[in-house]
C-alpha cells in the first residue's frame, strides 16, 4: 500500500542524488571547460566502479 510507495519514492530520490555530479568538488572546483570535462568523466567513472559487473559493462560502453 502506501508504506511501499513511500519507500519507493524514497529510494528514487536516493538514487536521484547519488547521479547528481553537480554538487562534487571537482566538478564545482572546475575552472575552465576542460577541467569540467575531466571532473565529469572521473565521477561518472567513480558511479560505474561501484555498480555491480555487468552494469559496470554496460556503463562504460555508453561512454565510449
Amino acid at each position: 500500500g502506501d508504506s511501499a510507495i513511500v519507500a519507493a519514492i524514497a529510494a528514487a530520490r536516493l538514487r536521484l542524488r547519488l547521479l547528481d555530479i553537480t554538487t562534487c568538488a571537482g566538478v564545482l572546483a572546475a575552472g575552465d571547460l576542460d577541467a569540467l570535462r575531466l571532473a565529469i568523466a572521473d565521477e561518472y567513472a567513480q558511479i560505474a566502479a561501484a555498480l555491480p559487473e555487468e552494469a559496470q559493462r554496460a556503463f562504460t560502453e555508453n561512454l565510449q
